[in-house]
């Protein structure tokens, strides 16, 4: 079968065609649909003129054997094709109808253009059956969704997570689609560090991960709450504080990866696709004005000689040089992007 949100094959089609009884019915309808991507859904909003498919009952007094009896091409009422599908169930004429038998023989002795009543009977049923395929497909995910979350189900499921739209914005590493998963995480109105390690670690193909809380940091203390003798803030013990800056355990974490091996160190180099990836990741689940810094673990056996000619391996001061082999595995500490400048909150 062809991949979801994809065109059904022409072979596939043709086959169809011939053999309609040898498909099941909820599998004719997918594959006609997407034969047809650009027409109107069947059971929903129509108009239906413009629907790929037209359901009708079997005119026979044969009990059938298939949920589909035939399929045939036609032409619509706008002269675009549309698929003509026979079912056996569900009819208001033939051997499953609730109507007594005489109206389908009577039918049966009408030629197909002129029976009136055949038609207003055929109306009532195309609505009918449209409704039962859609009942089915309500709660079938797996065949609504469509590559790159274009389906309706996907869009609600990013409106609730705060994405909105299936398409990511300009310059987005991760496609919206990738956070479908981690959905029931992101509706959360707080991250936990688990949740992060989590998404992290299944995003990157199950790479190691660990979240570190409450990771020290300087605060810069807004000038007007400075300590001035005589002034403000010059209680001690309670509001008093010697310099501009004072440390902070409660606003900062930092996210471990590794160990890894070099290449996929390299990855997560600043301006490369992975730390980019990280970034989105970690700024869509972390939503609290919190400041975090990325350390890559290298292992150690895996340190590149250090080489001051141009070689396979970038030599970058700070990232991929050491004296020596380390005895344990070396990481490195990348601070966030563009990182916010930290405030010390003023005091109650």
């Amino acid at each position: 079968m062809e991949p979801q949100g994809g065109a059904a094959e022409p072979g596939l089609i043709r086959r169809l065609l011939q053999e309609a009884p040898q498909f099941s019915f909820f599998q004719v309808v997918q594959l006609l649909e997407k034969a047809r991507p650009g027409a109107a859904k069947v059971g929903r909003e129509g108009p239906a003129p413009r629907e790929a498919i037209r359901f009708h009952p079997t005119l026979s007094l044969g009990f059938p054997d298939a949920d589909v009896a035939a399929v045939a091409l036609e032409e619509g009422p706008d002269g675009a094709p549309r698929y003509r599908v026979e079912t056996a169930f569900l009819g208001l004429y033939g051997t499953v109808s609730p109507l007594p038998n005489y109206f389908t023989e009577e039918l049966l002795h009408e030629t197909e253009e002129g029976s009136l009543v055949r038609g207003v009977l055929d109306l009532f049923h195309h609505r009918i059956v449209s409704l039962f395929y859609r009942c089915w497909e309500k709660y079938r995910y797996h065949v609504q969704y469509r590559v790159g979350a274009r389906d309706e189900f996907s869009s609600r499921m990013l409106c609730l997570i705060g994405l909105g739209v299936a398409q990511p914005p300009d310059g987005a590493l991760v496609p919206a689609a990738r956070f479908l998963r981690f959905s029931g995480l992101l509706e959360r109105p707080a991250c936990a560090a688990a949740s992060l390690e989590r998404a992290v670690s299944d995003y990157f193909d199950g790479l190691e991960t660990r979240v570190v809380q409450c990771v020290a940091r300087w605060v810069r203390i807004p000038p007007e709450h400075r300590t001035r003798l005589g002034t403000a803030s010059s209680r001690l013990g309670v509001d008093a504080h010697a310099g501009e800056e004072v440390m902070d355990r409660a606003g900062k974490f930092r996210t471990r990866l590794g160990p890894v091996g070099l290449p996929r160190f390299l990855e997560f180099l600043p301006g490369e696709n992975g730390f980019g990836q990280l970034d989105e990741l970690t700024r869509l689940f972390v939503r609290d004005r919190l400041q975090y810094e990325l350390e890559v673990v290298l292992r150690h056996g895996e340190v590149p000689d250090l080489k001051l000619i141009e070689g396979s391996v970038p030599m970058r001061l700070g990232q991929t040089t050491w004296l020596g082999k380390p005895a344990t595995d070396p990481g490195v500490v990348f601070q966030e992007p563009a990182a916010r400048p930290a405030v010390a909150a003023a005091a109650a």
